[in-house]
């Protein structure tokens, strides 16, 4: 499993992983074109992006990411319906997948577990790969 950080703290986080089988983002707290000169892959082959929240520095490339790639979102209900507030007709046509906490999850190859974590926005889900 390839785990590669292109962005971490409130100016932006984004984080790509790779297995054989599945390429996914968490978050997308970048710019499309910031990404693609952070880390040198082709983004339309990503499969999934997996939000922890609504916060800008957490999804402010994330229209624009799921559109060129063509992924699915997978979020929280009550951060998705956040995302539709700020959002509105930008999220029409993206595919989204509503996950819970402390649920087990896979995509592809991918295994992984969703945890609730406190923060400062209407909710906020970690991940544990396994």
């Amino acid at each position: 499993m390839r785990f590669s950080v292109l962005a971490s703290g409130s100016k932006g986080n984004m984080t790509y992983i790779q297995t054989p089988q599945t390429r996914l983002l968490v978050d997308a707290g970048i710019s499309f074109k910031e990404a693609n000169l952070r880390i040198d892959i082709d983004f339309s082959s990503i499969d999934a992006i997996l939000i922890t929240h609504e916060h800008h520095d957490h999804v402010c490339g994330l229209i624009t990411m799921a559109k060129r790639s063509g992924a699915t979102i997978y979020v929280q209900e009550d951060t998705y319906n956040a995302l539709k507030r700020k959002y509105k007709e930008k999220l029409i046509g993206l595919k989204v997948c509503i996950i819970e906490a402390n649920k087990k999850y896979q995509i592809n190859d991918v295994r992984f577990l969703t945890l609730r974590l406190s923060h400062d926005s209407v909710s906020c889900l970690g991940f544990i790969f396994v």
